[in-house]
């Protein structure tokens, strides 16, 4: 039989060391499955086809600094890009555009979220729009940010939508 200053030892180490004692399970840290969606304009010249693989280089690079900084948090553990892509392929979906698309990739992966971003890119300039799916109960919310010069803007406004989504500060 435990006594009360003992309990209240215990509870104060439990809340110092986040539950690990003597048997008691941690909370496992939320998988985040990322995808990124990108549709960039190009023109039917050479010329136009290159700028277009240009812009989703650059947005691609976007995305890859901001994930080493979500991981680095320790909030998420964001699932590799190659799994992400053979379960989508798996389920037969090129990109994600509902709730319930999103819903199954993230059971299929064993996600507990899933973050989608679409950009789409004319030129220079782009939009970003991203949806953050919660696997378990279906809810979902948005945002959306203009990019007006894609070089200067891509990773800040990549970083905005994802603080605003995840309630982190990557900024």
């Amino acid at each position: 039989m435990f006594n009360f200053r003992q309990i209240s030892a215990a509870f104060a180490l439990s809340c110092i060391f986040g539950g690990v004692l003597a048997g008691q399970e941690t909370e496992a840290t939320p998988k985040l499955a990322f995808v990124l969606n990108t549709k960039a304009e190009s023109g039917k010249d050479i010329k136009g086809i290159a700028e277009a693989k240009a812009v989703s280089a650059l947005i691609d690079g976007s995305i890859g600094e901001v994930i080493k900084v979500i991981s680095g948090t320790g909030k998420f553990d964001v699932l590799d890009k190659k799994g992400v892509s053979a379960a989508m392929k798996k389920l037969n979906l090129k990109d994600i555009m509902t709730e319930e698309q999103a819903i199954s990739l993230g059971k299929e992966l064993d996600a507990a979220n899933v973050l989608n971003l679409d950009i789409a890119a004319k030129g220079t300039s782009a939009t970003l729009d991203a949806r953050l799916v919660n696997v378990a109960t279906g809810a979902s919310v948005s945002a959306s940010e203009p990019i007006s010069d894609i070089k200067s803007q891509a990773l800040p406004a990549v970083k905005k939508v994802c603080s605003k989504l995840l309630g982190i500060e990557l900024l």
